[in-house]
């Protein structure tokens, strides 16, 4: 049987739909298994994020991911320039390869903006095993009706403070995009406000 190939036109248009839906109602999960499973990727790069690579980047972008040979990898797929995690707009991380706290350690580096440019606020896009409705997190804020819940498994209460920290000064601050194993995806943008449930 052969595998069919993934479409550079139709499978991002779909991801992207799916993305800007998950971005509009925050805590609402979509899935891009898919699109991404149709994708052929010759690094240890996963698939998920190299779907959102191919869907967020273009010649004029500036990311950032720690190993050089995904990096070089994404850099010849889409053209985008490779940069230091203080000037990427766009911020690939694995939580297989980045523990809570190294997490937490490039958070602390990220490009929030300015108040005369919020929209240069980084994208933060994670890679986590799992994505689920479970009560761990309550959401509020925009395009959420009362409130949402979610769980993403291997993030706790301090890389949620310390989101909520670096996002305490609205317009300023960080969007994030989650994606799991299983090619479920989410976005908490900067505007989301996160209630941890102990």
């Amino acid at each position: 049987m052969k595998l069919e190939k993934f479409d550079f036109v139709h499978d991002v248009q779909r991801i992207y739909r799916k993305l800007l839906d998950s971005t509009s109602k925050p805590g609402t999960i979509n899935c891009v298994e898919q699109e991404v499973e149709k994708i052929d990727v010759h690094c240890s790069l996963s698939k998920g994020l190299m779907g959102m690579a191919y869907t967020l980047l273009n010649i004029e972008s500036k990311f950032f991911i720690e190993d050089k040979k995904e990096a070089e990898y994404i850099r010849l797929h889409t053209f985008a320039r490779e940069k230091e995690i203080e000037s990427a707009e766009f911020i690939f991380l694995d939580s297989k390869v980045c523990d809570e706290k190294k997490i937490i350690h490039i958070l602390e580096q990220i490009n929030i903006g300015t108040l005369e440019n919020p929209h240069e606020g980084a994208t933060l896009i994670l890679k986590v095993p799992k994505i689920s409705e479970d009560k761990y997190l309550e959401l509020k804020g925009p395009g959420i009706k009362n409130s949402k819940f979610l769980k993403i498994e291997t993030l706790g209460e301090d890389f949620f403070g310390k989101r909520a920290e670096i996002n305490r000064e609205f317009p300023l601050g960080v969007d994030m995009v989650f994606l799991d194993e299983l090619g479920n995806i989410c976005v908490l943008p900067r505007t989301t406000k996160v209630e941890v449930n102990r």
